[in-house]
Parts: structure tokens; sequence; C-alpha cells
């Protein structure tokens, strides 16, 4: 199991939706995929960055999170992280499975 114990149910669903689990971009309305829609290359081109529910930058590559850490970052996470102690704003959110309520799908299904 990863740390993320629900990344299996979101992965499912971007790639229901889009055909794709990782490296898009949304931008006008239309999904786009490839090495250019990476964090790194998102980094060199945002204005700021929203990070929900993870830590980048203890789990990205140093360069990659080096350049993400560079911009206004706002975090919305229920834990203290890299990530958060990065970010000039900090929205704490409820802990899933103990706070809230909702459906958990496993790494292994």
């Amino acid at each position: 199991m990863v740390g993320h114990y629900n990344m299996r149910g979101f992965n499912e669903l971007l790639r229901e939706k889009t055909g794709f689990i990782n490296r898009l971009s949304f931008k006008g309305g239309a999904v786009a995929h490839g090495p250019e829609q990476s964090v790194l290359a998102a980094a060199k081109t945002c204005d700021a960055a929203l990070v929900i529910g993870s830590d980048p930058l203890s789990a990205l590559p140093f360069g990659t999170a080096r350049a993400l850490a560079q911009l206004p970052l706002i975090a919305i996470d229920p834990r203290r992280s890299l990530t958060t102690d990065a970010a000039e704003v900090v929205i704490p959110s409820a802990l899933s499975g103990l706070e809230v309520g909702g459906t958990a799908v496993r790494m292994d299904g």
C-alpha cells in the first residue's frame, strides 16, 4: 500500500474520464496529455500552485520539487508536511475515513 491509500480510486476515475492517469491539463476545457503537462513543465509556466492532499515537495525528484517550491503555494491538507511548511496559505482539511465519510478504494482493488 502507498501513503495515499485512495490513489487507485482517483486514478481509476481519471482514466475512465480522460483515458490517462497523469500529466494532464484541462486548460481551455480540453484534455491535453504528454510530458509538457508534467509538474516540472507546469512549475516553469504557472503563477502559483494549489496542492490538495499531497506532499509533492517530499515525493518529487529534487529538481522538480525545487522548481515547484519557487512558486507561491496554497496547500489543502489535514497534516503538516514539507509542502505545507513551504506554502504561503495552508487550509486544514478533515482526515479521510476518520472525520468524514465516503468510499476509499485500496491499491489492490
